[in-house]
């Protein structure tokens, strides 16, 4: 008798062309993954034309490229109906987006990151302590940041009973993926808002005079701006 060949992986096809039909059913709900896809691909195209020859260059890089792989497997999860883990993926883009931040505008705070041992490095650049310092920067104080970071923390990266609504619809908790209207249009705005920001800040870390450059921010600042003319960020 031959031994049944082990299941590795969940089929979420189901759930997947049911969002999918909910997204182009819906002008509105489709606008957002376009945007997202033209931001991926402005990410993408930033990260392959930046040259880097220290190692401060290539931190900053990496961290990009972070903030794609997040913003990617976001769109994935949340296509596939994995709501709380897509919320995650997204905290995680604006941990690395906050920190680049910094970093463009104190680039000696990046040598310190990516240098100090780990217990200094946790300490100096904690979450809170990034968020307190680009509000001293920003004139904001601490707070700017902080209501959109505790929501991801909250129904996302950290097991709290609020968080539990994300898989319980109607207050049934559903085990695995579901499909669900109202969630994958939140999580796919909040998705696009924050990966919007990220592209900016990564934007800044590219060289402008370099030609595969300035063509991937022209073409991306007419999207974003037909997005905008639509939507808030």
């Amino acid at each position: 008798m031959v031994a049944d060949e082990p299941k590795y992986f969940i089929d979420e096809a189901s759930v997947v062309a049911q969002h999918d039909r909910m997204i182009a059913d819906s002008p509105e709900l489709l606008a957002h993954p376009k945007m997202i896809d033209a931001a991926l691909d402005t990410v993408h195209e930033l990260i392959a034309a930046t040259p880097y020859s220290t190692r401060n260059e290539l931190v900053a890089l990496r961290l990009a490229t972070r903030c794609f792989n997040d913003a990617a497997a976001a769109l994935r999860l949340v296509r596939c109906g994995y709501f709380q883990p897509s919320l995650a993926m997204i905290r995680d883009m604006m941990e690395c987006r906050l920190l680049l931040d910094l970093f463009n505008r104190k680039p000696q705070a990046l040598s310190e990151w990516h240098t100090l041992p780990e217990a200094e490095r946790k300490s100096k650049f904690s979450p809170p302590k990034v968020r307190t310092a680009l509000g001293a920067l920003d004139g904001t104080g601490s707070i700017k940041h902080q209501e959109d970071y505790s929501m991801f923390s909250k129904y996302g990266a950290h097991p709290t009973p609020e968080g539990f609504t994300v898989i319980s619809p109607n207050s049934m908790t559903i085990v695995g993926a579901f499909p669900d209207f109202g969630l994958l249009t939140a999580i796919l705005e909040e998705l696009v808002r924050e990966l919007i920001r990220a592209v900016e800040v990564i934007g800044r870390h590219a060289p402008n005079d370099a030609p595969r450059v300035v063509g991937a921010k022209i073409d991306y600042l007419q999207r974003l701006g037909l997005w905008l003319k639509r939507f808030q960020l």
